[in-house]
């Protein structure tokens, strides 16, 4: 493949999908500079970027609003054009409906071919560590954690600590509910002596993903919700830039590093440091977003 001709057709949303090209930045490099804001941002749209891009719309600043028919296309359209992020005048009213005490709750997972633990099966997604920041009606700001690295199996661990940390009262705030949901129902049915009480935190759940996305924009989150795109147009003073952790990639090479039993125990120490601190921001950063008001 490398070695071969270049296909003769411009990149496009088809280098992400179903995964990110490798060739991506190697094909672009050859192509002229596109505009800053192009229209293969909109999410979820595939069949309307192809219709725009054989009508001449690369720029998303340029494209005539009646060509957009989607509600979050035209808010996404109108906050990159304007510069001025778009912020529903009812995300106020959803948010402060949440009731307290308020649990900010973050899991990191590491996943194996071949399973290193009994009872896991190949390519599980094992929860290995949580960050969790709990909030008081009155401000009050507590924080727990959990992050084994001796190399055991951190599953009972883990469980006992999240149980802890997030009681029997008030709700459960998750980035992406789907993802802890699935890691807690696959934890029920690994210990059943706790199914009942993860089933529990399941029901207390609130996910702020869909809320966000539907009340919050802005043009440098580029079409994306994720929330290290949303949190530097919020709050720039917590960009995982400052950490020697960024991301959950890295996350996943630190765990392995640090439960490898050649690993020094000062480096183990220094691993289990930079892990806990990324893992602290993503729930801290949970809190700042409930901040957020029109103006």
């Amino acid at each position: 493949m490398a070695g071969g001709e270049r296909p003769d057709i411009s990149t496009g949303a088809q280098c992400q999908d179903p995964y990110p090209c490798p060739y991506f930045e190697h094909c672009r490099a050859a192509e002229p500079p596109g505009p800053e804001f192009p229209v293969t941002l909109l999410p979820n749209a595939k069949l309307l970027i192809q219709r725009l891009q054989a009508e001449g719309h690369v720029d998303l600043r340029k494209v005539p609003l009646s060509a957009l028919q989607n509600a979050k296309h035209l808010r996404i359209a109108r906050a990159t054009r304007a510069n001025r992020p778009y912020i529903s005048p009812d995300l106020s009213r959803v948010l402060e409906g949440i009731g307290y005490p308020r649990h900010y709750l973050d899991f990191e997972t590491i996943m194996y071919a071949v399973p290193r633990w009994i009872s896991t099966r190949p390519f599980q997604q094992i929860p290995f560590q949580f960050s969790c920041h709990t909030q008081q009606r009155d401000g009050r700001l507590t924080h727990a954690a959990f992050l084994d690295v001796s190399g055991r199996r951190p599953l009972a661990g883990f469980v006992k600590a999240l149980l802890d940390a997030v009681g029997t009262e008030g709700p459960v705030l998750v980035w992406n509910q789907g993802f802890e949901a699935t890691r807690l129902r696959e934890l029920a049915t690994q210990l059943p002596r706790q199914s009942k009480a993860l089933h529990a935190v399941i029901e207390r759940m609130v996910d702020l993903l869909p809320i966000y996305r539907e009340h919050y924009y802005h043009r440098d989150m580029r079409g994306s919700w994720s929330i290290k795109d949303v949190l530097p147009t919020v709050a720039p003073e917590l960009d995982y830039g400052d950490l020697a952790i960024g991301d959950g990639g890295a996350a996943q090479v630190a765990y392995r590093e640090a439960i490898h039993p050649d690993t020094s125990q000062p480096r183990r120490e220094e691993l289990k440091a930079q892990l806990l601190a990324y893992c602290e921001r993503d729930t801290f950063a949970m809190t700042r977003l409930m901040t957020v008001r029109a103006t």
